[in-house]
């Protein structure tokens, strides 16, 4: 194991194995560690800084990433229901690589490396870098 990927913090570790697994065609395993990259983040964001209403641990991921797009995105309408919206979509590829009993394909994938890619980018400019 790459000793500097070990130091790192889980969020760059699960980011780290995402991308491995996209590599080696390991595509439904890859989505759904995009996903909890994203969902690490945010859950680390809200444990230093508590939202109102956010209760970690309890409700559903969207209510979650909802509330904390909401709160981020104070003033700009159109950012949040875009990091809403790209964080649903990603969810359901994460939903279709667990769920379904085929695998999904590269272009399933690509899509979701997107979602993943325009959300990292969002809470980077945000909430700063990991």
């Amino acid at each position: 194991m790459n000793a500097e990927i070990y130091k790192q913090s889980k969020v760059k570790q699960t980011e780290y194995v995402a991308n491995l697994l996209y590599e080696k065609e390991f595509y439904d395993s890859s989505i759904n560690r995009y996903y909890y990259c994203i969902y690490q983040r945010i859950l680390k964001y809200l444990e230093k800084n508590p939202v109102e209403g956010i209760y970690l641990g309890q409700g559903s991921h969207n209510s979650t990433a909802i509330a904390f797009a909401k709160n981020i995105y104070r003033e700009n309408k159109i950012s949040e229901l875009k990091f809403t919206r790209d964080f649903q979509n990603l969810k359901e590829h994460r939903k279709m690589a667990d769920y379904d009993l085929d695998k999904l394909n590269k272009n399933h994938a690509q899509q979701a490396r997107v979602y993943f890619k325009s959300l990292m980018d969002a809470l980077d400019e945000k909430i700063g870098g990991d």
